[in-house]
C-alpha cells in the first residue's frame, strides 16, 4: 500500500470541484469513476438482481439503477446563481425524441505532501488545474452519444512525477508536455455513440476504456490506461442468463516510426480484440470467460501490416485457439467469479493464466452499521511474460491489466 498516496490525498487543503459529469445525471452509461462503480457493485449485490457485472462500463439502459442512486438532493432551496452551477445545465434541450445537455467541466486542486522531505516537495504546492467540456444526448429512446475534453496543468508529488517522467505519460491520462518549472501540461478526448437496435443488442462505437472483472483491481482489462478507440458489440440470451461481448480497439506504443517527408512521424500501432462470455448460474452466481488478443501492425521490415482477418470474426475463444508462432499476436484468456452469499456480502475472484494472476476478495455492505462498508483484496503474479513492444498487453506505455507489470504480491 502507498502510504503516502493515501496522507496526499487526505491533505488537500484547497479545492474547488464542480464537475458536471456527476451533477447533471448520465444518460447513457455510467463514468468509469470509483464512486460510480463502487455504488453499482454494492447495488448489482442483491440476490433479486440478474444484471451481468463483470464488463464496465455499467449501460443506464441496461442498468436496474438510476441516477438518484447515487446521488440524493436534499437541498430544498436553490438560489438562482447555485442552481445554474450545481444543478442545472449550461445549455439543454429536452424534447421528447431528442435531448441534447452542454456542460462545463472544472477541477482546481492544491495539496502539500508533509512526508516527503526533499526540497523540490517542501518548495513545490502540487496543484491541479483542469477546464473542459462536455456534451451528452440522445435520438429517440435506442441511441445515445457523448462527447468530452479537458486540458489540465499539474504539479505532482515525487513519486508521481518520477513515473510520468519515466513513462512519458500521465498516469491514465495519456501524454504530456512540459509545463514551466517540472509542471505538466496534458489533455483528454473522450466520446462515443450508443445504439441499441433491439432490447437484448448493443452496439457502441468510441474511444474511451473498458473493465473486466469484479474487483477493484483487474488482471484482465481495467481502465487505468489511457483513452482508446473501439468498437464493441453485445447481445444477452437464454433469457438474460448469457451474455456475449466481442470488441475491436486500435491501441498504440510511443516509440515512433522512421521519419519520412513529414515533420513528426507517427507512432507505431498495434490492435486489440476483447470478447467475453458471462453466464448467470441462479442469483448468486455470475461466471465469465474473458480473451484479450493484440495483434501486430508495423513490422520494421515492411513497415504496416495489415489486421489478421480472424480479428474481424466476433467469435469468442477463436484467436487465443489460432494463435499465430511468427511474433504477429500474443493472445491472453483468463476467468471472472463472482459469489453472492447474501444480499449484502459478496465474494469475487480472477484468474490470468499466462502471468498466473490471482484475485481474491470480498465485499461487505452495512457492516453492522447503515452505510458502513468493507471491501478487502488480494492480488498476485507469478510471472512475467517478456514479448515484443508492437504486441505486448500495453497502451500509451501503460498496461492494459494492473498497474505492476511484474510479479508482486499486494494487499488492500
Amino acid at each position: 500500500m502507498n502510504w503516502r498516496f493515501n496522507i496526499y490525498k487526505a491533505l488537500v487543503w484547497f479545492g474547488v470541484l464542480l464537475i458536471a459529469i456527476n451533477v447533471s445525471g448520465q444518460l447513457d452509461l455510467f463514468p468509469l469513476q470509483q464512486d460510480y462503480i463502487e455504488e453499482s457493485r454494492y447495488s448489482y449485490g442483491d440476490l433479486d438482481s440478474a444484471t451481468h457485472t463483470s464488463i464496465l462500463p455499467f449501460s443506464v439502459k441496461d442498468s436496474e439503477l438510476s441516477e438518484s442512486y447515487f446521488y440524493n438532493d436534499t437541498s430544498l432551496y436553490y438560489s438562482l446563481l447555485a442552481a445554474k452551477v450545481f444543478k442545472d445545465d449550461l445549455f439543454s434541450i429536452n424534447e421528447e425524441d431528442f435531448v441534447l445537455r452542454i456542460n462545463p467541466l472544472f477541477d482546481f486542486r492544491g495539496a502539500k505532501d508533509l512526508i516527503d522531505t526533499s526540497t523540490y516537495a517542501d518548495t513545490t504546492l502540487f496543484i491541479q488545474n483542469s477546464r473542459g467540456f462536455k456534451m451528452d444526448g440522445k435520438i429517440g429512446k435506442r441511441l445515445f452519444f457523448q462527447t468530452g475534453f479537458l486540458e489540465s496543468q499539474s504539479y505532482l508529488p515525487s513519486w508521481q512525477k518520477t513515473y510520468a517522467d519515466t513513462n512519458l505519460v500521465i498516469p491514465g491520462m495519456g501524454r504530456h508536455k512540459a509545463y514551466k518549472d517540472n509542471g505538466f501540461d496534458y489533455a483528454q478526448s473522450y466520446g462515443w455513440v450508443n445504439y441499441f437496435p433491439a432490447k437484448n443488442i448493443n452496439l457502441f462505437f468510441g474511444h474511451g476504456k473498458m473493465f473486466s472483472g469484479h474487483g477493484y483491481r483487474s488482471h484482465l482489462l481495467s481502465h487505468q490506461s489511457f483513452n482508446f478507440p473501439h468498437l464493441k458489440a453485445s447481445a444477452t440470451l437464454l433469457k438474460g442468463k448469457l451474455k456475449a461481448m466481442w470488441s475491436l480497439a486500435a491501441l498504440q506504443s510511443l516509440t515512433r516510426q522512421p521519419l519520412g517527408e513529414v515533420p513528426e512521424s507517427l507512432f507505431k500501432k498495434k490492435s486489440a480484440t476483447f470478447s467475453s462470455i458471462s453466464y448467470l448460474v441462479g442469483k448468486r452466481v455470475e461466471l465469465s470467460v474473458f480473451e484479450t488478443n493484440i495483434w501486430k501492425r508495423y513490422s520494421e521490415f515492411s513497415g504496416t501490416v495489415p489486421l489478421n482477418g480472424l480479428a474481424y470474426a466476433p467469435v469468442p475463444l477463436l484467436g487465443y485457439l489460432t494463435q499465430r508462432v511468427d511474433s504477429l499476436q500474443s493472445a491472453r484468456i483468463g476467468f471472472n467469479g463472482l459469489l453472492k452469499i447474501s444480499n449484502r456480502i459478496q465474494f469475487y475472484s480472477q484468474y490470468l493464466i499466462e502471468t498466473e494472476g490471482l484475485q481474491l476478495g470480498i465485499r461487505i455492505n452495512e457492516l453492522g452499521i447503515k452505510g458502513l462498508r468493507v471491501q478487502a483484496e488480494y492480488n498476485q503474479a507469478n510471472k512475467v511474460t517478456e514479448m515484443d513492444p508492437l504486441v505486448s498487453f500495453s497502451h500509451l506505455n501503460e498496461g492494459l491489466g494492473h498497474p505492476v507489470q511484474d510479479t508482486f504480491d499486494e494487499v488492500f
